[in-house]
């Protein structure tokens, strides 16, 4: 398989031209009654207020549900009175934060019986859409003259008490241009919030593990609205380390030009078990379709910010959810996963009846039922837009629907589909090399930078292959020499078909270390290859 390299501004255009032509015309605007902005707020507050002592993570997904509603329909309708419920929403919210033992506050609550704790991600679903008022606020004259208070302290909790916060309590870890969190090893007793623990009986599994990167791409939704807000480049730096991370695992597959990635990939040697020879987590795209559809609305937040992604990038995503996942059917559109089309293994009955009971113990481990439109992506597609208005067409009392409909015909659509990125127009992005293989779901090297102790070479199969694990120059065109040839079992359970051997940079006939230098490791197998860049210091 070949690298790609491409003109990314012959991308741009191409792109602008194939995801923007012209599709079947979009209806006029409809009437579009506006719901009662007091009545959201009280409905919200109902549905989330905490039913006993504490918060925690449920409380800040269901309360996080209803916040962005409030920016959007202010920008569909222009009526203020949606932002000063917003307000008493979001400071509803914030009063709910309790004040842990390192004086951080959070959204503290159970986890599991015997333990409480607040988490990465509650606080960045709830901030982030907080945040998204403050940059509404704090570049309108108008707006910040009435809500510049409010949207000030917004700004100063994220700083404090999420990005601050979790990088003073040790969770974030760097590899070279990636960055991560892992989740964090204290808890407190219930309702005891003076003091750490470690993790009680039963609960340990989770200590330490890199979050799934939905989680980590909430907290660099809050690092770049922080950089838009700020102008401070410690925000985009760690943003920029996040998105990169995720689309280093990105798997290329050229018959398509499309992208699939999983829900979780290992970051560092913490993450995986050595001795059985395994991760700690399960590598499959989830099972549910809101996940990689919420990955989609970070992904292009990032690119509308002009770090990691490239209209090429946004080509080929596009590419997934319009020639891999949808029917083709625009009158009843349907979806199935990402990784349809990847290859099938053949299993025999024993197997078969592994496998289902493997998905009987983890509902995230059946395939096909994560495909969905991804609507985060009307930005760049008309062909998107003339599928959401399917959609969008079937009129609903429900104000999430009413406001989401509104926003689509008043906001979306004044602005045609194209390329261009938001907030940074004129940035230029490398392309990052890919390689092209259907059945390798996982190929990494942890840390990439390979120091005194031995790093971790994994990757993960779909079906039973031929494998040679080979360190190549950085070009990619002289083979330095082979690790391993052999055989690796396949399959589409989250935790089957996993390889791992360590490699601590030398040339395993001589012995000798290589020069340092940056380098290749390339997994090769009949159906193509992967690759990921490494590093002797």
């Amino acid at each position: 398989m070949t690298t790609h390299r491409v003109s990314l501004l012959a991308v741009a255009g191409a792109l602008a031209a194939a995801l923007s032509a012209p599709g079947p015309a979009v209806a006029a605007e409809p009437n579009l009654p506006m719901p009662s902005p007091e009545a959201l707020y009280r409905s919200a507050v109902r549905t989330v207020e905490p039913k006993r002592e504490g918060t925690g993570e449920q409380f800040c997904w269901n309360a996080a549900w209803s916040m962005r509603l409030f920016v959007q329909a202010y920008e569909a309708w222009g009526e203020s009175s949606w932002l000063d419920w917003g307000v008493k929403y979001y400071d509803y919210c914030v009063g709910k934060m309790a004040t842990g033992p390192d004086g951080y506050k959070g959204w503290i609550g159970p986890m599991g019986r015997a333990a409480w704790a607040d988490v990465h991600v509650g606080d960045a679903i709830l901030l982030d859409r907080m945040l998204e008022f403050s940059e509404l606020v704090l570049k309108d004259p108008a707006l910040k003259a009435k809500y510049a208070e409010p949207a000030n302290r917004y700004v100063q909790v994220a700083r404090k008490h999420l990005i601050e916060k979790w990088d003073r309590r040790g969770t974030w870890r760097e590899d070279g241009p990636y960055g991560a969190y892992v989740s964090f090893n204290r808890y407190c007793e219930p309702g005891k919030l003076d003091q750490w623990k470690a993790l009680p009986e039963g609960q340990t599994e989770k200590q330490g593990l890199t979050l799934p990167f939905n989680k980590q791409n909430d907290v660099a939704q809050c690092c770049l609205k922080l950089y838009r807000i700020t102008g401070e480049k410690l925000y985009l730096d760690k943003a920029q380390k996040i998105f990169a991370y995720m689309r280093s695992r990105f798997q290329y597959v050229a018959d398509k030009d499309y992208y699939v990635w999983n829900y979780w990939e290992p970051f560092g040697p913490w993450d995986v078990d050595l001795a059985k020879k395994t991760t700690r987590h399960w590598m499959n795209v989830h099972g549910y379709r809101n996940y990689q559809a919420g990955e989609i609305g970070q992904i292009a937040e990032a690119y509308h910010t002009g770090i990691v992604f490239t209209p090429l990038d946004i080509e080929r995503i596009v590419n997934t959810n319009l020639k891999v996942m949808w029917n083709q059917d625009k009158a009843d559109p349907k979806y199935v996963n990402s990784n349809a089309l990847l290859p099938q293994p053949v299993l025999t009955p024993e197997q078969r009846k592994a496998q289902e009971e493997a998905e009987r113990n983890n509902p995230y481990a059946k395939e096909g039922r994560a495909g969905t439109l991804w609507t985060a992506l009307d930005d760049f597609s008309q062909p998107v837009r003339d599928l959401e208005a399917v959609r969008m067409a079937r009129p609903s009392r429900n104000s999430h629907a009413q406001i989401g409909r509104a926003y689509y015909y008043k906001v979306t659509l004044k602005t045609p589909a194209s390329p261009a990125r938001r907030y940074a127009p004129d940035a230029k992005v490398e392309q990052a090399p890919v390689s092209s293989c259907l059945s390798l779901t996982v190929a990494t090297v942890m840390p990439q930078a390979i120091g005194d102790k031995p790093s971790v070479v994994l990757c993960k199969s779909r079906i039973d292959n031929d494998l040679e694990v080979a360190v190549w120059s950085a070009d990619g065109k002289d083979k330095k020499f082979v690790l391993h040839k052999g055989k690796i079992e396949g399959g589409t359970d989250g935790l089957v078909g996993i390889f791992i051997l360590q490699w601590d940079g030398a040339d395993p006939a001589t012995k000798a270390r290589l020069p340092k230098g940056n380098y290749r490791m390339r997994w090769t197998v009949p159906d193509g290859y992967r690759e990921f860049p490494v590093v002797i210091p």
